[in-house]
C-alpha cells in the first residue's frame, strides 16, 4: 500500500474473520518469549518475582533468527532496535488513526497466534462479562448464569476477577447490560477491549507494548477496573490486564534515593486492602485511598492519591521514592530522583495510563498513628428549617479548624425525605480522644445552647492504629459499581472560599442542597509532609474541602438522548456554579482520578500549570502516543469516534483528533517537538494542486484536495515519511475553517528562525490552544467583545498560515471571496507574512525552525529556547511616548529566558527601564535600572510573559486597532497593581506590574503597541 492512501483506510472497513487463537494451520513451534533476570537490587530494591522475567535483546535476536517466527519478529521488537524499521513505517503511515477489528491492517490470526506463545498462553479474547444474558456469538443464553451475574455486578471483586470489565459501564457503551428479559436483544464488545493478557511479568507487558506500537493498536492499561472516566477499557484494543500481579515486600532497612527508612514495594496489581493489610501487619502506616477496591500501585498514586490521612502526612504521592515502568518503546527502567527525575516527577501526580505502564512503586511508609473515629446526623425533622441551616452554618464556620487539625471526613448532604447532614465517617488522625473533643467540642456546645438537635447523637471511637481505624468506618462500604444512571464530578474547593469568601461559598451550598443536588463532602488539607516536587494539581495544597457529586439520579439516563440532558445538566446547572465559586486561577481545581469524563477546560482543571510541563514530558517519553487514556496528559490529540452516545464514551475507534470529520485532514500542530519536525521537504509543482472549488458558505469547512509528492519507484525512508507528514503542509494551506464559530483571528509568531537571521515566519491563525467567543452584548455602547477560552475537543481544530503565497494559495483552491478579511486585516497579513517563491514550500528549509512555546493559560507563553529577533509590521511600530518609549521603534527581541525587549533604530537612544523593589531599596545601587535591552534582564533568570491580543469584531469601529500587550513580569513579590482604562474599548483594566519608580514613570509596564 502506498504511503499516502493509508488516509482511506482509517474509514474503510474491509471484511475480515476476528481471529480466534489456536486455528492457524501453520502454527510454529516456539517458546514464551522471556528471559529470567536475577534479582539484583536496583532503585534499592530487589526485583519481584514478576520483574525476573524479561523481553531483552539477546531475546529478540532468538525471535529474528527463529523459524516460523523470524518474519514477524519485527512486531515484538523494541522501538530502537533494527528488527522494527519495517513496523516503524507502517506505524508512521498509520499515524492517523488506531487500526481497528476489520481494517486490512489488523493483525491477522496466525500473528495473534504467535503473539499468543511469546506470551506464554496469557492472551485471552474477550467477551462482556453479562455474555450469559443474551443469544450471541459467545453462546446461547443461560437463565441462572444471567441472574447469578446480575446479583453481583455491583460486587467490585466480581469486576477485579473479570479481564475487562469496569465498573461504569456508561463508558463501555452499556452494549451489553445484565438483565433476563433480553430476548430479541444483542450484546456487543462495545468499548471492552478486543482482547486482554493476563499479566504475570514483565515480559508479557514488553511484548504487548511493542506489538501495539508495531501495529498501531490501542492499548489500555486494567487493574481492578475502578475508574469513573473510562481510562481502563476501550474498544478495538489490547488490554493489559494488571490484577494478577500482586507481590508486597517490606523493607524494613531500605536505602534509595532521596529516602532511608521502613517502605514497601508493591506490585502494580494491589489493591488499597491489601496494602491496608500489609501495613497492619508490619506495624506501620501507608497511605491509601478511602475505598478499599481501589488499585493502588497505578491509578491511585499517579494521580496523586487523595487519603484519609493527608491532613497529617499529604498526598499519597509524595511519598512514593522509585518507580519500576516500562515505556513506550518497551523498555523496563527505573524511575526516581537519581534515574530519570522527569519521569519521576510526571508519574507523582500527573495521571496514569499514559507516560509509562507502572509495574512496581517504592513508597516510605511510617509509624502507627492514633486515629478517632466519629460519627453524627442532622436533620429538619427533629429541627426547624431555620435551626437545621442554622446549625450547618456553623459546621462550615469550623470547617478549617477541624481539617487543620488533621481530622478528615465523609459526609453527605441532600434534602430527601428533608434537609439532611449526614457526617457518616469523621476520621481523626493523629489524635486522642481527648485532643478529638478539643477540637470538636465547641461546634457540638453551640447546637447545644441554640437547642439544635441531633436525629443521631455524636459518637466516638478511639483507635491506636490506622487499620482497626479504617475498618470501622470504611471497611464494609461497597462504593457504587456497575451504575448505569449517574455520572461523577467532583471540585477542590481552596480553603480561601471559607476565609474571603464564606458567605458566597455557604450560600452555594445551601441552594446546592435545597435543590436536591447531591452533595459528597470530604474535610481536606494536605499538608506538604514530604517532597512535593510532583505533578500533583496545585489545587490539592490549597484545599479546603472536596466536593464530589454527580448528574440528577431523578433524570433519565436509559437512552442517548436523555443521558446527553443528564450530564448537560450536570455541567452548566450542578458543576458551574462551583467552579465560578472556586476558580482554578484561585487555588481551585478538579480531581483528574474522581471527574466528569466531559469537565470543560480539564487540562487546566485537572493539572493546574503544570499542562505544559506533562504534555513535554510525554513527547518525550511517548513520542508516538503509544499510550492513551481519556482525558489524560496528550489526549487532546485523539477523539473515540462513538457517534452520539450522551457522553464520551469508549465504544468506537480511537482516531487522530482532526480525523474526527473526515473533510479536515490531519495535522500537527506548532507544539510538535523537535525530534518530530520535517527532515525531508517535497516537491508540488502547480499541476499538483486540485481545480478550485467554491464555497457555499464560508462558515462551512472546505473539503481539501489530496496532493503528493513526485514519488519515485523506490522511495527512501525520508521521501515516505514526507509523503505521509506532508499532510502538515496540507493543514498550513487551511487558514479559516469558520468565522462564525472562531470570531476573529489571532496573530502571533508561531515559528521562529533562530538569530542571526533577520526576517520571522508569521503565522495567522486560530490559535491552537485558544478559542475566541463573542460575548453578550451586555456592555455599555453594545460593541460586540470577544473572551477566550482553552480549545475543547468538540471546538473545530485550529488551521495555520506561514506564507502569504500560503493564503493566495488558499484563497485559489477554495474560492474565498476577496472581501473575507477586511482590507486592513489583508494589509496586516500582507506586511507579517514574507513572500516566498512559487515551490518554496516544498524545498528543503535553508534555517531551523522550532516549535512555538507551551502555552501558559489563555495565551500565555513563554520562551526557552534561544534568542529570537522578529520585525514588527510597521503599523505596529509605534509605541505609546507616554509609556516611556520613543515613537519609532522597529525590532522586538524575544531572550531566551523570555523577556521582551524592544530595540531601537538609534543606538545612541537606547532607554533604560528602572525600578526600585518593595522595600525601596535598588537593586544595582543608586541607579536602580536596568538596560534591558543589553543586559535582557536575563542574567537575574527572571521569566517574562507576553501576550498578543486579538483584536475584537469587524462589526467595531476598534477592530482597526490590533494592540500587542507585553505584560513584564520581574519577581512574584515585586507587584503592584494600577487601574489603566483601555483606548480600544474605554473599559478599566487592573493590572500587576512591578513598584513604580517615580522618576521613571514605569507604573506603566504593561505596554501597548499601537
Amino acid at each position: 500500500m502506498a504511503p499516502m492512501q493509508r488516509l482511506a483506510t482509517c474509514f474503510l472497513l474491509v471484511v475480515s474473520p476476528v481471529a480466534v487463537l489456536g486455528q492457524s494451520s501453520s502454527f510454529p513451534n516456539v517458546e514464551p518469549a522471556a528471559t529470567f533476570v536475577p534479582a539484583t537490587p536496583v532503585a534499592g530494591a530487589p526485583l519481584q518475582e514478576a520483574e525476573n522475567l524479561q523481553l531483552t535483546d539477546a531475546v529478540i535476536e532468538r525471535l529474528v533468527t527463529e523459524q516460523g517466527v523470524s518474519e514477524y519478529a519485527e512486531y515484538f521488537a523494541f522501538d530502537d532496535s533494527t528488527a522494527a524499521s519495517d513496523a516503524r513505517v507502517r506505524r508512521t503511515a498509520s499515524a492517523s488513526c488506531k487500526t481497528f477489528p476489520g481494517d486490512s491492517e489488523w493483525p491477522k490470526e496466525n500473528v495473534w497466534n504467535i503473539f499468543n506463545v511469546l506470551l506464554g498462553g496469557s492472551l485471552i479474547p474477550t467477551k462482556p462479562i453479562a455474555a450469559s444474558c443474551y443469544d450471541s456469538k459467545w453462546g446461547k443464553k443461560d437463565g441462572a448464569k444471567c441472574t447469578e451475574v446480575t446479583n453481583k455486578f455491583t460486587d467490585p471483586l466480581f469486576h477485579h476477577a473479570d479481564p475487562t470489565s469496569n465498573m461504569w459501564p456508561i463508558f463501555q457503551g452499556r452494549t451489553c447490560m445484565p438483565k433476563n428479559d433480553t430476548d430479541g436483544k444483542s450484546c456487543t464488545l462495545g468499548g471492552y477491549p478486543e482482547y486482554a493478557i493476563k499479566v504475570t511479568n514483565v515480559a508479557q507487558i514488553q511484548l504487548a507494548i511493542n506489538f501495539a506500537r508495531a501495529t498501531n493498536l490501542r492499548l489500555v492499561i486494567k487493574n481492578t477496573g475502578h475508574c469513573y472516566l473510562g481510562k481502563s477499557t476501550g474498544a478495538g484494543a489490547l488490554s493489559l490486564w494488571m490484577h494478577n500481579m500482586d507481590q508486597i515486600d517490606y523493607l524494613p532497612n531500605y536505602k534509595g534515593p532521596g529516602y532511608s527508612g521502613p517502605a514497601f514495594k508493591v506490585a502494580a496489581g494491589v489493591t488499597v486492602r491489601q496494602i491496608y493489610e500489609a501495613a497492619d501487619k508490619y506495624d506501620v502506616t501507608v497511605l491509601g485511598a478511602v475505598s478499599w477496591s481501589v488499585g493502588w500501585a497505578g491509578g491511585m498514586i499517579t494521580g496523586g492519591g487523595q487519603n484519609p490521612l493527608a491532613g497529617v502526612y499529604g498526598m499519597s504521592a509524595d511519598h512514593v521514592v522509585a518507580f519500576q515502568v516500562v515505556t513506550a518503546d518497551g523498555r523496563f527502567i527505573t524511575v526516581s530522583e537519581a534515574s530519570n527525575p522527569d519521569l519521576f516527577w510526571a508519574l507523582r501526580g500527573g495521571g496514569g495510563g499514559t507516560f509509562a505502564v507502572v509495574v512496581s512503586v517504592i513508597v516510605r511508609v511510617h509509624p502507627k498513628i492514633n486515629v478517632v473515629t466519629a460519627g453524627w446526623y442532622l436533620d429538619a425533622s427533629n429541627n426547624s428549617l431555620e435551626d437545621f441551616w442554622k446549625g450547618t452554618k456553623k459546621f462550615y464556620e469550623v470547617f478549617l479548624d477541624w481539617a487543620e487539625s488533621g481530622i478528615y471526613s465523609f459526609f453527605i448532604m441532600g434534602n430527601q425525605p428533608q434537609p439532611f447532614l449526614s457526617m457518616a465517617y469523621l476520621f481523626a488522625a493523629n489524635h486522642t480522644a481527648e485532643s478529638y473533643d478539643k477540637v470538636v467540642n465547641p461546634f457540638f456546645d453551640y447546637l447545644d445552647t441554640n437547642n439544635i438537635t441531633l436525629t443521631k447523637p455524636h459518637t466516638s471511637v478511639a483507635h491506636n492504629n490506622f487499620y482497626s481505624a479504617y475498618q470501622a468506618a470504611w471497611g464494609s462500604n461497597n462504593f457504587p459499581i456497575g451504575l448505569d444512571n449517574s455520572l461523577p464530578a467532583n471540585r477542590i474547593v481552596p480553603r480561601r472560599n471559607f476565609q474571603e469568601k464564606f458567605n458566597e461559598t455557604y450560600a452555594l451550598i445551601k441552594e446546592h442542597v435545597s435543590a436536591g443536588k447531591h452533595l459528597l463532602g470530604y474535610h481536606k488539607t494536605p499538608v506538604k509532609y514530604a517532597n512535593t516536587n510532583n505533578a500533583i494539581s496545585p489545587a490539592w495544597r490549597e484545599c479546603g474541602m472536596f466536593m464530589v457529586t454527580s448528574s440528577n439520579k431523578s433524570m433519565d439516563h436509559s437512552t442517548p438522548e436523555a443521558l446527553k440532558l443528564a450530564n448537560k445538566d450536570l455541567q452548566e446547572n450542578i458543576l458551574q456554579p462551583w467552579r465560578d465559586i472556586s476558580p482554578v486561577s484561585e487555588g481551585g481545581g478538579t480531581y483528574l482520578n474522581e471527574a466528569s469524563v466531559e469537565e470543560p477546560d480539564w487540562q487546566e482543571s485537572f493539572y493546574g500549570g503544570y499542562y505544559p510541563k506533562l504534555s513535554q514530558i510525554k513527547r518525550k517519553w511517548d513520542p508516538t502516543d503509544v499510550f492513551y487514556a481519556t482525558t489524560a496528559v496528550g489526549s487532546e490529540r485523539w477523539v473515540v469516534q462513538d457517534g452520539e452516545q450522551g457522553v464520551q464514551t469508549q465504544n468506537g475507534r480511537l482516531n487522530s483528533v482532526n480525523m474526527q470529520n473526515r473533510d479536515t485532514p490531519p495535522h500537527s500542530g506548532p507544539n510538535t517537538p523537535e525530534t518530530q519536525m520535517l527532515r525531508y521537504s517535497p516537491i508540488i509543482t502547480t499541476d499538483d494542486l486540485a481545480t478550485p472549488t467554491s464555497l457555499p458558505s464560508v462558515s462551512l469547512t472546505p473539503t481539501p484536495k489530496t496532493w503528493r509528492c513526485k514519488a519515485s519507484e523506490n522511495p527512501t525512508q525520508d521521501e515516505v515519511e514526507a509523503d505521509l507528514l506532508l499532510k502538515r503542509h496540507q493543514q498550513d494551506l487551511l487558514v479559516l475553517t469558520s468565522l462564525n464559530d472562531n470570531s476573529t483571528l489571532h496573530w502571533r509568531p508561531s515559528w521562529f528562525k533562530q538569530a542571526p537571521f533577520n526576517n520571522s515566519i508569521w503565522t495567522l491563525h486560530n490559535p491552537p490552544n485558544v478559542v475566541t467567543e463573542k460575548l453578550p452584548n451586555s456592555v455599555p455602547q453594545s460593541k460586540d467583545y470577544y473572551t477566550r477560552r482553552m480549545r475543547q475537543q468538540s471546538d473545530r481544530p485550529p488551521i495555520y498560515i506561514k506564507t502569504w503565497d500560503h493564503w493566495d494559495r488558499y484563497c485559489e483552491l477554495y474560492g474565498v471571496p476577496p472581501d473575507l478579511l477586511s482590507e486592513y486585516q489583508v494589509g496586516l497579513m500582507r506586511l507579517g507574512l514574507p513572500r516566498t517563491e512559487k515551490g518554496a514550500l516544498c524545498a528543503p528549509p535553508s534555517y531551523p525552525l522550532y516549535p512555538e512555546p507551551q502555552p501558559r493559560g489563555c495565551g500565555h507563553y513563554i520562551l526557552d529556547l534561544s534568542t529570537y529577533t522578529t520585525h514588527l509590521p510597521s503599523k505596529f511600530r509605534s509605541i505609546n511616548h507616554d509609556a516611556g518609549f520613543p515613537e519609532d521603534v522597529q525590532v522586538v527581541v524575544v531572550h531566551s529566558d523570555g523577556a521582551l525587549i524592544v530595540e531601537r533604530k538609534d543606538e545612541m537612544h537606547k532607554h533604560r527601564i528602572k525600578w526600585t523593589l518593595s522595600d525601596g531599596k535598588t537593586e544595582n545601587g543608586g541607579d536602580s535600572g536596568y538596560d534591558v535591552v543589553t543586559d535582557s534582564l536575563k542574567q537575574q533568570g527572571s521569566a517574562r510573559r507576553w501576550t498578543y491580543v486579538p483584536w475584537t469584531s469587524e462589526q467595531d469601529e476598534s477592530c482597526k486597532r490590533l494592540s500587542l500587550v507585553v505584560k513584564l513580569k520581574v519577581n512574584h513579590k515585586r507587584k503592584y497593581e494600577t487601574t489603566r482604562e483601555d483606548e480600544t474599548t474605554g473599559i478599566a483594566h487592573k493590572t500587576e506590574d512591578q513598584k513604580p519608580n517615580k522618576k521613571n514613570n514605569v507604573s506603566r509596564m504593561l505596554r501597548e503597541l499601537q
